[in-house]
């Protein structure tokens, strides 16, 4: 629903304004001359940057992740899920292993060793 305006309550037409009349009031200021400016005061001599060694979070804790492995039986394929152990991270380097080294793993009872292997 709308209303309608009365008749009475139309605007009446606005008048248009004269435009007012603004006076500059600026101050020319010239820079002085380079042979005036003083030369810079040198920086202090700034410490040798040390050299940044950055400790990794080394995880003390994870979850046994999971990946499913295709078993056969008779003539049907059954995917099923078996545990999956990933380690990757700056940290491994931290603690002595590097890209291509040979590792030897050792499994106890809930216990799995990794060491790097000794060449020779």
């Amino acid at each position: 629903m709308t209303r309608r305006k009365s008749p009475a309550r139309t605007a009446a037409p606005k008048s248009p304004r004269k435009p007012r009349r603004v006076r500059c009031v600026w101050t020319i200021a010239e820079d002085p001359p380079a042979t005036e400016i003083a030369p810079p005061e040198p920086l202090p001599p700034a410490k040798p940057p040390r050299p940044q060694r950055r400790r990794f979070r080394i995880p003390h804790r994870c979850t046994m992740g999971f990946q499913y492995y295709d078993e056969r039986h008779d003539e049907h394929v059954v995917s099923r899920p078996v545990p999956k152990l990933r380690l990757s991270g700056r940290w491994l380097e931290q603690c002595g292993f590097a890209v291509g080294d040979d590792l030897q793993v050792t499994v106890g009872r809930g216990v799995l060793l990794v060491s790097r292997r000794t060449r020779g």
